[in-house]
């Protein structure tokens, strides 16, 4: 799983990269892993200050791990955020 505390903001700063923003994707690998997209794509016209409007609370995702992958009770890590079910 990767994951970064940050994610890019979709407009390209003065030195032809980008600032810190507040979404990002995030990839799952792994041979229980059920394929696919999680969660809706961002919308490049509809930002936020300039930066994406995130879909999913990343939680979900630490919540799926813990839950689905490791077989603990996501609850007392993340209470209130439910697994998106992405692991077989």
């Amino acid at each position: 799983m990767t994951w970064s505390e940050f994610g890019r903001r979709a407009a390209e700063n003065g030195s032809a990269g980008t600032d810190h923003g507040t979404a990002a994707p995030h990839l799952v690998t792994g041979g229980r892993v059920r394929g696919g997209l999680f969660g809706q794509q961002p919308s490049l016209p509809q930002l936020d200050r300039g930066d994406l409007r995130y879909s999913m609370d990343f939680r979900r995702l630490y919540a799926s791990i813990l839950a689905d992958w490791w077989r603990l009770d996501a609850g007392l890590i993340v209470p209130g955020h439910k697994p998106l079910g992405l692991v077989a």
